[in-house]
């Protein structure tokens, strides 16, 4: 990667952060945590796809017990986040 390009893609990394946070507190009292994360997951999953497809990046084929570890606790990090963000006032939420 274009070491240029890294302080703008913070940025963006930034901003697609606060949207997330802003826009499950938003949803929140609509949908169901499991629905708010299952469409965080599809969203996630449809950009990624589209970063590995635009770079031609080839995905690994090795399965090792490292990966599903992290893996695992990253799902239950999902959960705890939505779950914690549920429960702050908006205020806090976007900030």
């Amino acid at each position: 990667m274009n070491h240029n390009h890294a302080p703008l893609l913070k940025v963006v990394g930034a901003l697609f952060l606060v949207a997330n946070d802003a826009l499950v507190k938003v949803f929140a009292s609509e949908l169901p945590t499991t629905q708010i994360i299952a469409i965080r997951a599809g969203v996630t999953a449809l950009l990624c796809g589209a970063i590995l497809q635009s770079k031609e990046w080839p995905l690994s084929s090795r399965r090792n017990r490292d990966l599903l570890i992290r893996t695992g606790i990253t799902i239950g990090n999902v959960f705890a986040f939505v779950a914690a963000l549920v429960a702050l006032p908006f205020s806090l939420a976007v900030l």
